[in-house]
């Protein structure tokens, strides 16, 4: 029989089949800043709409610490259909429009204004991606989740005889890998800078350089924060983006170096 001990304590595996999803989301939740640190979980129980995949709601979202990533959480059990249930919610929250009411409440979480702003910022700037926790082992749904940029973890629960929780991770955690920081606008009354729509994407100050990969070679940009805005004046002798070429977003790769890339769209279709 499986079991851990801890602190002198004997846990025992829980049952999918016994398991409550609403017990284990609120378990999930309360232990949040261990699941995932450096990030700051708000719950939100909201629905969001997508053109394509229709309407779905999340059980709460994190917030990276600097405000330069956010997540849309959806706790689901394995027992569940990947095809008819978890499929379809992952698609819909994969592509769902969080309005101007959705980031205000989620706004007003956050103890400080500064907070909020930031919040608001990184929301209004880049699409969340999806992560769904599952109480078991699921390698099966990977695949399929990864066609819509979800991530999969297990985190699985088990329980000792005085009724307290234990659990194991399976599964690497946001922030450990590249992520999209902000979307990113080309002046056009100027063919010198880009402004980073969300402020918080890059840790610098005020006139400092910071160095871009475009198409994997370095380019120097110099900052600039006005009013809220942080612009970045190109320091190379020609402007390396072509505005006419598409959307651009900046990313964090997993080196740690920051990268302005086209905007890949997600899959706009369910496959059979």
């Amino acid at each position: 029989m499986e079991k851990i001990l801890a602190n002198h304590e004997w846990f025992h595996p829980i049952s999918r089949d016994v398991l409550l999803e609403d017990e284990f989301e609120s378990q999930i939740l309360a232990h949040a800043p261990d699941i995932f640190p450096g990030y700051r979980a708000v719950p939100f129980k909201q629905t969001v709409s997508s053109p394509e995949f229709g309407n779905a709601q999340p059980d709460f979202l994190i917030f990276e610490a600097n405000f330069r990533a956010w997540w849309v959480i959806e706790v689901e059990m394995s027992r569940h259909s990947l095809s008819t249930h978890v499929e379809p919610q992952v698609a819909a929250l994969s592509h769902g429009k969080f309005n101007k009411q959705h980031i205000l409440r989620v706004a007003s979480a956050f103890e400080t204004a500064d907070e909020a702003e930031r919040a608001q910022a990184l929301m209004a700037s880049v699409q969340a991606n999806v992560l769904v926790i599952v109480d078991s082992e699921c390698e099966d749904w990977r695949d399929t989740l990864k066609q819509y940029d979800a991530s999969l973890i297990t985190v699985k629960p088990y329980q000792s005889r005085q009724g307290k929780f234990l659990f194991r991770q399976i599964g690497m955690v946001p922030g450990q890998g590249s992520s999209v920081l902000s979307s990113i606008q080309i002046r056009r009354d100027t063919t010198r800078a880009i402004i980073i729509d969300n402020r918080a994407a890059l840790p610098f100050e005020q006139g400092q350089e910071v160095e871009l990969l475009l198409e994997s070679t370095p380019t120097r940009w110099r900052c600039h924060f006005l009013a809220g805005t942080l612009m970045l004046f190109c320091l190379e002798d020609r402007f390396p983006i072509d505005s006419a070429a598409g959307t651009y977003v900046l990313v964090r790769l997993q080196s740690g170096e920051y990268s302005v890339e086209k905007q890949v769209a997600r899959i706009i279709g369910r496959q059979s």
